[in-house]
């Protein structure tokens, strides 16, 4: 996939996440699977009255 190579190739810098709080049960990870630890700093958060939550992390 796309976001595979992107985060292989060193190319991803910062990463925006949406958390919902809906369980689905099964699911793809959005690394890849040799990417390794990559250590994160979060920039902020947005918590939204729908309750999900909004997160910026920069990589370091």
């Amino acid at each position: 996939m796309l976001c595979d190579e992107l985060f292989r190739s060193g190319l991803v810098d910062d990463l925006h996440l949406r958390v919902v709080p809906v369980l689905i049960g099964a699911g793809r990870p959005f690394t890849p699977a040799d990417l390794g630890e990559q250590r994160l700093a979060l920039d902020h958060a947005v918590s939204h009255p729908s309750g999900h939550v909004g997160l910026h992390y920069r990589l370091r």
